[in-house]
């Protein structure tokens, strides 16, 4: 998913409906990483982008999460509580979770096809707002929208590898006519 995309669906998000947000996709390899993330607070964007790339979420320590994706259910935590941060966020990152200090998130799955390719995360962290499951449907809406275009952009990906490939596998076949 090219980033101009994602910081384009980021940029919807922050400031109107999130302190900051993360869009998580799925990997070759089924992980999930963190590919694009932005903060309304340029000192804490720093901070955000530490996880960029970097930050590959693990069902053991992130179980709510796990359980959203892999049921396509849209989650909602009105109140994020110390004990959750220490459960969800992996070891070598919660020094860096605290300092944004998440006090409500949502999460919602992105879907198409009846397929997860990851999720979108959203926090409150400097304001006192708190999301509620009224705020679903937008979020919703979104990434049902976001899902279809990260999917055309892999698709046309792999089209244009393909493409690639017959090509130098043609001029490999004209050379070797050439030569006889």
């Amino acid at each position: 998913f090219p980033t101009r995309r994602s910081s384009d669906l980021l940029a919807i998000i922050v400031p109107q409906f999130g302190d900051w947000a993360a869009i998580d996709l799925f990997d070759d390899n089924d992980r999930l990483k963190t590919v694009a993330a932005i903060h309304a607070d340029p000192e804490k964007s720093r901070l955000v982008k530490r996880l960029v790339g970097r930050y590959t979420h693990n069902p053991r320590y992130e179980p709510a999460i796990a359980q959203a994706l892999h049921t396509g259910r849209s989650m909602v935590i009105g109140t994020v509580k110390e004990e959750v941060l220490e459960k969800a966020a992996a070891p070598h990152y919660l020094a860096t979770i605290r300092e944004l200090a998440p006090r409500s998130t949502v999460t919602i799955p992105l879907r198409t096809r009846g397929r997860t390719l990851g999720s979108l995360v959203a926090f409150w962290s400097q304001t006192p707002r708190r999301y509620k499951d009224a705020d679903l449907p937008l979020f919703e809406e979104l990434t049902k929208r976001a899902a279809v275009s990260i999917e055309n952009a892999r698709l046309f990906e792999r089209e244009r590898e393909i493409a690639a490939q017959f090509q130098s596998a043609e001029i490999g076949r004209a050379s070797c006519r050439e030569r006889v």
